[in-house]
């Protein structure tokens, strides 16, 4: 009998769905034959990359790169050779109002693919020094337009150990963007960099390590005036943690959080530094950490005070014991926050409202894996472990954790988990959180705060829809105008004619000219967000009355407010002159 008993106990051990009472979404898991060491790290990619109002999940391993949907079946399949690495990144870097999808390879190609996972035109592009050997390694790739020309750069680094290193900053067709790119780096980029205005000069910075070094420096290729700066006097290197920034003062000015390791070597410091943007020292840091850490830090306001924390993990020699810590802004230990962990923690963090109560929940990965079963671990912001936590998925979540999005959109909180058995196969698990979704309650949701992976903390925020939307009528059609809702976090807006997608676009302005005489159309916009769509904006009905051949076309406006607790609408009427010969 106690034999029995022991062999019940041992199987809900090693079986994961008997951990938790979160179910999957139905198609999910979803596994994938794995042939090498190498899996994706920091998580996987959650995004809309299309028309639909459903989320994609985007992975990348080996020589390939996969688009799933909500019911876990591969939408397209992108052969990447030469071993895509590292976290993706999303950006509109062909202004079509779509997001692509930017990578990295093992040996030195750059590629960039479409919402149906095609290389782009011109791509991919080879940027590796001489001839790549295993020593070569490039940062994840991202996009911002940091010369405000109105395009996107395409922004990295590498590091070869037998050649010379550069941070990159190039255009759409590939070139460097001024004479003082590509940046020499004598030790290699490390990690991805974080882009943000972090001396309020109204042009952003690039900021980036050098393994012994953490750069800052303008648009124009040009170092700030004190930097770079070491940590622990050298000693210390900056490996695998990335910088972020954040404004934990509230002046303004952007911090730069940055994480500097031993990676085990005794006797060498291990700890977090924040900066200022003069690459002075925030006061009430530098803050120690026992041995080492590898884990990018997460930015929020996880108390609910009103003040920003920094929370970040650590690795153990014996994976186990207080391994997560959550500081105040001055450096200060909050909430008795040596957090307990099984498993070292690598990251990422991510942090939201996943119950039905005001506070923040932290969740992150584990090093540890028992008999191939892993642990994504979850503590409220006291530390307590959540209700239905760890979860028990299948592989192991070293470095790549979890990501929150709305994957089905049925406006309830998702949690999407990447795991890796090496040499074997990955999972996607897609457990429904049972809480409604409100992405003002997600204060950090992946890697880098967003799926940009820029780095750089904003307050949370909803998915709002444009304001003050507005048409008018000439020659060549129906003008449609309006302005970018104030938290500034679309990309794009989707247009629509009579209920129906008209067009996309980054823009804020769009002319209609496939418009009829004597019709009546009502149009209304969406705001487009890596992760969804805003609700529609007010709704403008345009009629036209009447072409002649001096036309003067009386044209009526009802413009109501969507939804409409009010159940006002207002008709403005004025004359406009049409070409009879530009209608169809």
């Amino acid at each position: 009998m106690k034999f029995i008993l022991i062999i019940i106990i041992f199987y809900m051990f090693l079986n994961p769905f008997l951990f938790a009472d979160y179910e999957q979404l139905p198609g999910f898991p979803v596994s994938y034959e794995e042939l090498t060491l190498v899996g994706t790290s920091r998580g996987v990619g959650v995004v809309n990359i299309n028309d639909d109002p459903y989320l994609e999940i985007v992975i990348s391993i080996h020589d390939y790169v996969w688009a799933i949907d909500l019911t876990g079946e591969t939408i397209w399949e992108a052969y990447t050779p030469s071993e895509v690495q590292r976290t993706m990144s999303f950006a509109d870097v062909t202004n079509d109002g779509y997001l692509e999808i930017l990578q990295t390879s093992r040996t030195g190609w750059v590629y960039i693919l479409d919402k149906d996972g095609n290389n782009i035109e011109g791509w991919p592009k080879y940027f590796g020094s001489g001839l790549p050997v295993s020593g070569y390694t490039a940062s994840t790739v991202i996009a911002y337009d940091i010369n405000s020309d109105g395009n996107k750069e395409i922004i990295w680094g590498d590091k070869d150990l037998h050649y010379q290193n550069y941070l990159y900053v190039v255009d759409i067709q590939g070139n460097s963007i001024n004479d003082n790119f590509p940046f020499p780096v004598p030790n290699g980029v490390t990690v991805v960099p974080a882009i943000g205005d972090i001396n309020k000069d109204g042009s952003p910075e690039i900021v980036f390590y050098d393994l012994y070094y953490l750069y800052a420096i303008d648009a124009d290729g040009n170092i700030l005036p004190g930097w770079p700066q070491q940590a622990y006097n050298g000693d210390a290197a900056f490996h695998f943690s990335t910088p972020v920034l954040a404004d934990l003062t509230g002046d303004g000015y952007l911090e730069i959080i940055a994480p500097a390791s031993n990676t085990g070597y005794t006797g060498v410091p291990t700890g977090i530094y924040v900066y200022k943007y003069d690459g002075s020292v925030l006061s009430g840091w530098p803050q120690d950490l026992p041995y080492y850490t590898k884990c990018s830090v997460a930015v929020g306001d996880v108390n609910q005070d009103g003040e920003l924390e920094i929370i970040i993990g650590r690795k153990d020699l014996y994976s186990t014991g207080h391994l997560l810590y959550i500081f105040s802004k001055d450096g200060e230990i909050i909430m008795n926050s040596e957090f307990n962990s099984t498993g070292s923690i690598f990251g990422p963090i991510i942090i939201g409202n996943i119950d039905n109560n005001p506070d923040m929940e932290i969740i992150f990965d584990s090093s540890l894996t028992y008999y191939n079963i892993g642990y994504i671990q979850g503590i409220n912001h006291d530390g307590s472990i959540i209700q239905n936590f760890p979860l028990r998925p299948r592989g192991c979540t070293f470095l790549n954790g979890s990501v929150f999005g709305d994957v089905n959109n049925d406006s309830f909180l998702d949690l999407v988990t990447f795991t890796l058995i090496c040499n074997d196969s990955i999972y996607i698990y897609v457990h429904d959180l049972q809480k409604a979704y409100d992405p003002s309650e997600i204060l950090w949701k992946t890697y880098q705060y967003d799926f940009q992976r820029l780095g750089q903390y904003h307050p949370p925020y909803s998915f709002d829809p444009p304001v003050n939307f507005s048409a008018s009528v000439d020659s060549h059609g129906v003008n449609l105008t309006w302005e970018q809702p104030a938290n500034e976090r679309n990309y794009a807006y989707s247009i629509f004619r009579d209920d129906n997608l008209l067009a996309r676009t980054p823009y804020t302005t769009f002319c209609d000219s496939l418009v009829q005489s004597y019709t009546t159309y009502q149009y209304y916009i969406k705001s487009v967000y890596e992760q969804g769509f805003s609700p529609p904006s007010e709704i403008i009905e345009v009629t036209t009355d009447s072409i002649s051949a001096d036309p003067e076309i009386s044209i009526a406006f009802t413009s109501s407010a969507y939804p409409n607790p009010f159940s006002i609408s207002t008709t403005i009427s004025f004359t406009g002159k049409i070409q009879p010969n530009n209608l169809s």
